[in-house]
């Protein structure tokens, strides 16, 4: 007998964030620390594979959830329907995430270990969120699926 367990009934309930409404063109790459950020393709989303399980089992492992990480606020802006997202449990995420950021680094920016040696502490946060944020509709609904996929349990 197939049964859905409450958490899995709370992610499939909860209203996530819609995509940005402005997509990040593949031509149009930004400078940080004069390295090039660009959304990733196929070829970067394979090689990346590895990492998301890794990060994957280490927010299973501390019994955290995608909607740990943030919350959506409904408001209006001059009468019009607005969200706006706030992020939460930021400590959280850092300690799942920072293991893996050089290996993150690595693929997304085509460098080698040295180079990523060589960034300092501001143009790593800067870079982590550029590529958060050019990728943010791939990493919302990668999220969103695993977490509601391994929370299905049979009984």
């Amino acid at each position: 007998m197939k049964k859905e367990s409450e958490f899995t009934k709370e992610v499939l309930e909860k209203d996530f964030p819609d995509a940005p409404d402005v997509e990040v063109l593949k031509d149009r790459p930004e400078s940080v620390a004069d390295l090039s950020v660009k959304p990733w393709g196929f070829d970067e989303i394979e090689a990346l594979a590895p990492v998301f399980e890794k990060i994957y089992s280490d927010l299973k492992r501390r019994k955290i959830s995608l909607t740990d990480f943030y919350h959506v606020v409904k408001t209006e802006v001059s009468g019009i329907p607005s969200t706006k997202i706030e992020l939460l449990n930021f400590e959280q995420l850092y300690f799942v995430i920072m293991p893996h950021l050089r290996e993150i680094f690595k693929i997304t920016l085509h460098v080698d270990d040295k180079k990523i040696s060589e960034i300092d502490p501001e143009s790593m946060m800067t870079l982590l969120l550029k590529i958060v944020m050019q990728n943010i509709g791939y990493l919302k609904n990668w999220l969103a699926l695993a977490m509601s996929l391994t929370a299905r349990t049979i009984v």
